[in-house]
């Protein structure tokens, strides 16, 4: 039950008085219905003729003596009271002050939706429905969840909130508290009880098109037992995409293409708690996968060296008739065409893979931007030269407008960001010799530099 103190104004009301120094005097504000409210007398007095007695009349339910007293209306509920101060002084002076006290009816729920059972992990949903929304007197206009989590001080402050617990419980109290927008309130309660729920885990074999793949239920119970589990396969060419199994059950399933398939695995219990594994299973004429190292073009006269990406395959088999896990080709081509080169592989399950690379010959012509803006922003900070990979090393000078050299690099790596000894060039034209000796390709030109 809420106390409220009822403290002195100096506000002089309607009230009659005898005595020409002496003023009686108190405040009334608004209470809600189950509040105690203190009463103050701080009335005005002649000190030649002090205030001898003081006494309280609630509108015929109770009276009280004193200067100070407690009075509370929740006998009447709601409404507007009369309350009536009146003090006498010694020489038998006596004065009244009347005010009005407003009391407003406390809010009230509707209904309080707790669900008496839950899963740990899961989001539990609670809501409170307030009966009066149109009553601007009794409408709630705040809530105050405590989802009596010891671990978790967590509140929610709305008419609906969701809720997750991190351990199992037989008995929880949520409480919560609602305030009306005269500031009155109330409290409901309810109790639930939280289980853990079981986790969902599964494992396969090598997934090889056109063999049955194995999957293994290695789910985990809870609090109790499962009751069945749903396998979804994202295979919808196969004709067989969803199974069910009871318990802890063991499937197996064909893929009827090669890919990758996000297979789930959601297994519930007798309590009605879910769990749910994703996982994705990669198909291929081969368990492992497969591509091909190596730069996809070349200049004239120049070899490539094309590598398996996975040194554990069973044999290797090249278009050219090579059994190695890399090859240096030298394809005969012409500038412009392209040339395929296809290695299959098997692995120890006998599935097979195959990858191709596509070579293309170009022309050895050096390509330098001349253009960049090292300012840091992540996008054009260095300069770069094109397709430097192709070239064995360049040696790149570059002069500024008088002719000092600013910056020297041998192997270029495409990171010059427009500094010299450390700092910051200023914006402005510079002048750039790049030499790839190896590939006979040299060149010469201007970069602006702006930031």
């Amino acid at each position: 039950m809420r106390k409220t103190l009822i403290s002195l104004a100096l506000f002089i009301g309607m009230g009659t008085s005898s005595f020409a120094q002496l003023d009686a005097l108190f405040f009334a504000p608004s209470g809600c219905e189950t509040d105690t409210l203190e009463f103050i007398s701080n009335s005005f007095e002649d000190l030649s003729d002090p205030i001898d007695s003081v006494f309280w009349d609630f509108g015929g339910v109770t009276d009280s003596i004193g200067t100070t007293t407690m009075h509370s209306f929740a006998d009447l509920g709601s409404g507007a009271y009369l309350v009536t101060l009146t003090v006498k002084t010694e020489s038998g002076a006596t004065d009244s002050k009347s005010l009005f006290v407003t009391i407003y009816d406390n809010p009230v729920l509707e209904s309080l939706d707790i669900p008496s059972s839950g899963c740990v992990g899961d989001p539990i949903t609670f809501t409170a429905v307030d009966s009066f929304p149109d009553n601007a007197n009794r409408r709630i206009a705040d809530y105050v969840w405590n989802y009596d989590d010891p671990d978790d001080p967590t509140v929610g402050r709305a008419s609906q909130v969701s809720f997750t617990y991190d351990i199992q419980s037989s008995f929880i109290t949520v409480t919560v508290t609602y305030t009306s927008e005269k500031g009155c309130s109330g409290q409901s309660t309810g109790n639930l009880t939280v289980v853990n729920g079981p986790t969902a885990s599964f494992t396969n074999n090598i997934a090889c098109l056109g063999n049955p793949t194995e999957f293994v239920n290695t789910s985990t119970v809870g609090t109790l037992p499962l009751d069945y589990s749903m396998w979804y396969f994202s295979d919808p060419l196969s004709g067989n995409n969803d199974t069910m199994t009871i318990g802890t059950g063991d499937v197996s399933h064909t893929y009827s293409n090669v890919g990758d398939y996000g297979d789930t695995l959601i297994i519930y219990d007798t309590f009605g708690c879910i769990d749910t594994a994703i996982q994705t299973v990669e198909v291929a004429s081969s368990a492992r996968v497969l591509t091909i190292i190596g730069n996809n073009t070349f200049f004239d006269g120049n070899s490539v060296l094309l590598e398996a990406s996975n040194s554990e395959f069973e044999s290797y088999e090249w278009s050219t008739g090579a059994t190695t896990i890399g090859i240096k080709v030298t394809p005969e081509i012409e500038v412009g065409e392209d040339s395929t080169y296809t290695l299959t592989v098997e692995d120890n399950s006998g599935c097979f893979l195959e990858a191709s690379i596509v070579l293309s010959k170009i022309e050895p012509i050096l390509v330098a931007k001349n253009l960049f803006t090292p300012n840091g922003d992540g996008k054009n900070d260095t300069w770069i030269i094109d397709d430097l990979s192709n070239y064995s090393s360049c040696t790149v000078q570059i002069y500024n407008r008088w002719g000092v050299l600013v910056y020297s690099a041998e192997g270029y790596a495409n990171d010059w960001q427009g500094t010299y000894q450390g700092n910051a060039l200023p914006e402005g034209v510079y002048f750039y010799s790049v030499d790839c000796s190896e590939e006979g390709v040299s060149g010469t030109g201007s970069i602006t530099l702006l930031r």
